[in-house]
């Protein structure tokens, strides 16, 4: 047919696909679907097809689609791939908001590692948002760090570790012919200049003087509130097992199996789950905190967006000003990993304690041959629990039967 106004409009939608091709220009063409009707061209670049879509019809006249054929048609008799260039434009123009929203939907991100990149695209770098990644360069890195250094140094490191993982993914993500569209990561001038603002790591952890004042101070009061029992319990737990906030935080009724007497955290930090047996007392606090709860339901629940506790930093500091011991709850895991290292009747092994902490084994020998059997690590929970109530009274040296029942040490003091 000819593509002309008159034979354009006899042209209805049809249920499978229908092309009507130009008498006068070779390539030129309409494509009829259920319900569109575009403009096309076709034609062949290195013996490979190639089919490109010039315009709606309605939004161009017959005469300006020919037009645009014309122009596009000339490309490709000259070689030239013109989807392969659009596409090379397209991801030219990828942005670093595109590549972070990519980056979000392919890689398993935590939920506390997600608010962390979310805050560092939304305040550290919003005004970049928009920009294509090929023009962040390396002195724009370098002044943008030097500047958030100054006033919020350890919040500059996660912000630029983000961004930095962020260009790692779209050095990998976006390929034209193979190669990147940003050949390296403008990032790793901060590892070359060794810019990167030193932070002393935190040593803090309740010493064994202090647990029994701390296990008191984390009594169950008759007028304190739900959530404030909550996150009393929730530190009880993390001193007897290490676990990570969130890991705790996120524990369910189903993770725990009072028959094989194991408690599974699945939102693990290494994305594997961490299965740990308890004892007796542990036992009877989890069953104490069972009661009543559905197989789903959290352990921790709160009444927030998801559903169990998170970012309770001043219902922590205002157990630690009743105690009178400065902590966070980071510091339990640092308290129960010192008493696995110093306070246990036998030598942990670095296999052991990695195993107890769900760390990931360092070296060969413990990635691939050293398996811990699950009665070391039975042996080294209940020596842990054996210690803790010692050290608080709960238990005395001597007589290793002998505790006082939860309900009157907990509820009752």
């Amino acid at each position: 047919m000819r593509i002309i106004k008159s034979e354009v409009d006899k042209i209805k939608f049809s249920d499978k696909d229908v092309f009507y091709w130009d008498d006068d220009l070779k390539g030129f063409g309409i494509k009829s679907t259920a319900k569109s009707k575009t403009y096309i061209i076709q034609g062949r670049v290195n013996n490979k097809s190639v089919r490109r879509k010039i315009g709606n019809v309605g939004t161009l006249t017959p005469d300006e689609a020919r037009k645009e054929a014309i122009k596009t048609l000339a490309e490709l008799a000259k070689g030239v791939n013109v989807n392969a260039e659009k596409k090379k434009d397209k991801l030219k123009g990828v942005t670093l908001m595109q590549a972070y929203n990519d980056y979000k939907s392919i890689k398993r991100l935590r939920d506390t590692t997600l608010e962390g990149y979310d805050c560092a695209l939304n305040k550290a770098f919003k005004d970049w948002q928009d920009i294509e990644l090929a023009k962040i360069n390396r002195d724009m890195i370098e002044k943008r760090f030097k500047d958030l250094s100054k006033t919020t140094p350890v919040a500059a490191n996660l912000y630029f570790r983000a961004l930095r993982a962020i260009f790692n993914f779209a050095i990998e993500k976006y390929l034209i012919d193979g190669e990147p569209i940003v050949p390296s990561n403008p990032c790793n001038r901060l590892n070359i200049f060794k810019m990167w603002n030193e932070v002393k790591p935190r040593k803090n952890y309740i010493k064994p003087a202090q647990i029994k004042t701390f296990f008191h101070g984390l009594t169950l009061n008759a007028d304190d509130t739900e959530h404030y029992k909550a996150v009393k319990n929730q530190c009880m737990l993390i001193l007897f097992t290490g676990v990570r906030e969130q890991e705790a935080a996120c524990l369910k009724r189903r993770n725990i199996d009072f028959d094989s007497k194991t408690m599974t955290f699945e939102n693990t930090k290494n994305h594997r789950d961490h299965i740990l047996p308890f004892g007796d007392w542990l036992g009877d606090f989890l069953a104490d905190l069972c009661k009543d709860k559905k197989l789903n339901d959290y352990i921790f629940a709160s009444n927030n967006k998801c559903g169990h506790l998170k970012d309770h930093r001043k219902t922590i500091k205002k157990i630690a000003e009743e105690c009178k011991i400065d902590f966070c709850l980071h510091d339990l895991r640092r308290t129960f990993a010192s008493i696995v290292e110093n306070d246990l009747p036998f030598d942990a092994s670095e296999y052991l304690q990695n195993r107890l902490l769900n760390h990931t084994q360092k070296d060969v020998h413990g990635k691939h041959y050293v398996q811990i059997e699950e009665r070391k690590v039975e042996k080294a929970m209940q020596a842990v629990e054996d210690y803790i109530l010692t050290q608080a009274g709960v238990r005395e040296p001597e007589k290793a039967d002998n505790v006082v029942d939860i309900n009157n040490i907990r509820k009752n003091a």
